[in-house]
């Protein structure tokens, strides 16, 4: 899903810009039906959710790893600056 912003803000100062009084122009801005401005791709959409799911899980398990890995090497250097005590 996507807001087309430019196209909301130029519908927005049109609106302002027009020769309305101030209390119309006021209820028109009010009343904008921003969905007329919003784009969905819902295929895309899902398909770019599932590949950054992916991806996230991904960094969360190489980050596990990581830490594992720096907890285990950690003990093993306490071990041999304890001389094996």
């Amino acid at each position: 899903m996507s807001l087309n912003f430019k196209a909301a803000l130029q519908h927005i100062d049109a609106v302002a810009n027009s020769s309305l009084n101030d209390a119309d122009k006021v209820d028109r801005i009010n009343n904008v039906n921003f969905n007329q401005f919003v784009s969905l791709e819902e295929t895309a959409a899902k398909v770019e959710l599932d590949e950054q799911i992916l991806a996230l899980n991904k960094n969360v398990i190489n980050y596990q790893a990581l830490l594992t890995a720096k907890s285990k090497l950690g003990g093993i250097m306490k071990l041999a600056i304890n001389g094996g005590r």
